[in-house]
């Protein structure tokens, strides 16, 4: 392989220990800035929590065996809870609760 005295110089710049320092500064401050900026972006936050009663029975057979019966509720009750944060404001709460 056969290279000519551009190819050499331009080779030994793209390769050399300074280049490949610079050019992982570079990757490095790319990320970081892009760190900082997503820090300053809204987030939004669902938390749920539901609540569901139910019961497990234990039924013991004329024979001696024990059976599990489960019983369910009619209803599920659920709340959530949404919240959306912005570095520039206060934060904004919403609650809700649902029953079905």
């Amino acid at each position: 392989m056969e290279l000519t005295l551009g190819q050499t110089i331009e080779r030994a710049r793209r390769q050399s220990p300074d280049a490949q320092t610079a050019q992982h500064s570079f990757r490095s401050a790319y990320w970081n800035y892009k760190y900082y900026r997503a820090n300053y972006l809204p987030a939004l936050k669902l938390t749920s929590d539901p609540y569901l009663n139910r019961a497990i029975n234990k039924i013991t057979m004329s024979d001696g065996s024990v059976k599990l019966n489960t019983v369910w509720p009619d209803t599920v009750t659920t709340s959530w809870v949404t919240k959306i944060t912005d570095q520039q404001c206060l934060p904004y709460l919403f609650t809700c609760v649902t029953t079905s």
